[in-house]
């Protein structure tokens, strides 16, 4: 009733009281006067105080507003507790998550929307063999992304800025000017407010299974050529056969 009313309630006899339906248990406890306050939240309420007496009271003005200032100092405890709680618990993520990318064998960066480097795990200073210290606060196109053309430049500009998910296979030129192919994913990048500020981006070098790849293709087509030539080379003897059946 508190609650619902969101003022202060006060009861002159709780045997008379004609409001609400009175609480057995503090009927059984001979309560007679009470007056109850809402403990308030920033967003919501979190119950109600309330102090009973046994025997008949006249609760003023006075007294609401002391029971109204001590509820809104429990309110504003259990913001705290619950805001220290949020925090710690934000913290052990962010350690969870920090502590994910840098074991992580892949190479994981973020960029903001103009294409800087926010953040660059050890694996991407093994693929792109730019330290962290280097390469935070310089743009990728400056880094292992400076052989890309321009209007190809631009479009990975609107891609980030438009927050696509996208999946990519690339070469990439490291520090050492060596090329190397690597695939993996990019995605929008966001505050803890929701807000969009760049793009995450994961990839894995790939240079080695594409040898493999290119040298299997090419293995095949070798194949195909020499099945072919086998092929030709019976049809032709096959056509001999047959042109010396005929004459005998």
């Amino acid at each position: 009733y508190t609650i619902q009313h969101n003022a202060a309630v006060v009861v002159a006899d709780l045997r008379k009281e004609t409001r609400f339906q009175p609480s057995p248990t503090l009927l059984d406890h001979g309560v007679v006067s009470g007056m109850s306050v809402v403990i308030r939240g920033r967003t919501h309420p979190y119950g109600v105080l309330a102090v009973h007496a046994t025997r008949r009271r006249r609760f003023d003005a006075d007294d609401a507003n002391t029971l109204t200032a001590v509820a809104n100092v429990l309110g504003m405890a259990i913001e705290r507790a619950n805001t220290d709680a949020q925090l710690r618990e934000s913290e052990a993520r962010s350690r969870f998550l920090a502590s994910v990318v840098e074991q992580s064998e892949d190479a994981i960066l973020t960029r903001d929307l103009d294409d800087v480097v926010m953040s660059w795990n050890p694996g991407a200073e093994k693929l792109y063999g730019y330290s962290a210290e280097y390469a935070i606060g310089r743009k990728a196109r400056e880094l292992q992304l400076r052989d890309l053309s321009e209007p190809e430049y631009q479009q990975l500009l609107g891609r980030i800025r438009a927050a696509y998910r996208v999946g990519f296979e690339m070469p990439c030129t490291t520090a050492s000017g060596e090329t190397v192919y690597v695939f993996g994913t990019a995605g929008p990048l966001y505050d803890d407010s929701g807000r969009h500020i760049g793009e995450i981006v994961v990839a894995r070098d790939m240079s080695a299974l594409r040898r493999a790849r290119d040298a299997l293709m090419q293995l095949n087509d070798d194949l195909e050529r020499r099945v072919a030539e086998r092929t030709a080379q019976l049809e032709a003897a096959y056509r001999e056969a047959e042109a010396l059946s005929y004459s005998i």
